[in-house]
């Protein structure tokens, strides 16, 4: 699912708001530059959290455990991703 994302170019502002519509605790993870995981958030069920990106960075939603629920990749226009796993 993300073996072959990475963030590319950090010029174009972007914003993404993720929401945990699940009944379990999500973590949320950027693929760096080198396509390498960094933690930036846990949502409990019902939580959102939003957070300045750049267009071309992906983002990986995760159960507690680290197994992929689903990946975005940040575009030009604000946008937000939900959980529903």
């Amino acid at each position: 699912m993300e073996k072959a994302l990475r963030s590319l170019k950090g010029n174009q502002p972007s914003f993404l708001t993720f929401k945990n519509a699940t009944s379990t605790d999500i973590e949320v993870f950027w693929l760096d530059y080198q396509g390498q995981r960094k933690k930036y958030a846990s949502l409990a069920p019902g939580k959102e959290w939003g957070i300045s990106t750049f267009a071309t960075h992906p983002w990986v939603l995760a159960e507690a455990g680290g197994k992929p629920l689903g990946v975005v990749v940040a575009g030009k226009k604000p946008g937000s991703l939900e959980g529903h796993y």
